[in-house]
């Protein structure tokens, strides 16, 4: 599982974009939360969605961004054991 991929395409449904707006608003928040996309891993990713992308969607103008970012945790918890093994 590709975890980009993944979380970029369910973002982009929550906020009606294309998958790729999606892709990059996760990248880019990983990017502002530690400085670089090598270690992507629960902890980056939780700490993204709780921080750096409320702030890349509320600069798109997008709203809710406090239910999009408890949403996106939740199913980054669901999916734990999946990004766990992808990265074995």
């Amino acid at each position: 599982m590709n975890p980009i991929i993944y979380f970029g395409d369910l973002l982009s449904a929550k906020i009606n974009k294309d998958k790729n707006v999606g892709q990059g608003l996760i990248l880019y928040a990983i990017q502002d939360e530690v400085g670089n996309i090598d270690t992507i891993n629960f902890d980056v990713l939780k700490r993204s969605f709780q921080n750096s992308l409320k702030s890349r969607l509320e600069k798109v103008g997008v709203r809710n961004t406090n239910n999009i970012s408890d949403e996106m945790v939740k199913e980054l918890i669901n999916k734990q054991s999946l990004l766990t093994m992808s990265a074995v």
